[in-house]
């Protein structure tokens, strides 16, 4: 009875990780200027209730276009800064990196990978990815993009069916008002669309194959 009581060690890693990130980048997630530029701009249009069309800010092209592709990270980042100031800013991307990190170790474990090379990966890409881990629009991309690619990986693996590709235009929405990374996810879609058309026209295994797989859940 006690040990079922006992949270999962995927859950006590998932706050280990994210209590590191918050000791350690709690002023590292700040360095980057562009944080600044984002709570500005997002200051400034849940002030005047409207996207950003001109550029507010420069004595040099005060009123010169300006296109907003971020704005609704900026916004959601400006709302926290009024919530909770910079503590709430960091300890939210803190959350994000911990769960996309976590989240890739546990599909590694469960892959059948020992603990000691989990671990090993896991430090691996925190060391590669720790020069981005800034309060900004960026983060929430590094979290969409695997996501992504995770569903497309099981779709392939015939894990999940197509209709679980239905999210993915009104993610594609959301995230293209985030973060420019969303062509990257777009293009990492289309690539695998395109294999897996290949691969149906020249017989071989693929998730277009059937009408079956286009209904099955």
């Amino acid at each position: 009875r006690a040990r079922r009581m006992l949270p999962p060690v995927g859950s006590l890693a998932l706050v280990a990780l994210w209590l590191v990130l918050i000791a350690a980048g709690r002023s590292a997630m700040l360095r980057d200027p562009g944080t600044f530029w984002h709570i500005a701009a997002g200051e400034w249009m849940l002030d005047h209730g409207r996207v950003v069309r001109t550029d507010p800010f420069s004595f040099t092209r005060t009123g010169r276009p300006w296109v907003a592709d971020q704005w609704l990270a900026e916004c959601a980042m400006a709302l926290l800064w009024r919530v909770g100031g910079w503590d709430a800013l960091v300890v939210s991307a803190a959350a994000l990196v911990a769960a996309v990190y976590g989240w890739a170790a546990l599909r590694v474990a469960r892959a059948g990978a020992h603990p000691l090379g989990v671990l090993a990966m896991l430090a691996v890409a925190l060391a590669a990815g720790a020069p981005q881990f800034h309060a900004r629009p960026l983060v929430v991309s590094m979290a969409l993009l695997p996501t992504s690619l995770a569903l497309l990986a099981e779709i392939e693996a015939g894990r999940r069916s197509l209709l679980w590709l239905l999210p993915l235009p009104p993610l594609a929405i959301v995230w293209a008002n985030l973060h420019p990374m969303v062509l990257g996810g777009l293009s990492t879609f289309v690539l695998v669309a395109a294999g897996w058309t290949v691969a149906r026209g020249r017989g071989r295994p693929s998730p277009l194959n059937g009408p079956r797989d286009l209904l099955a859940v």
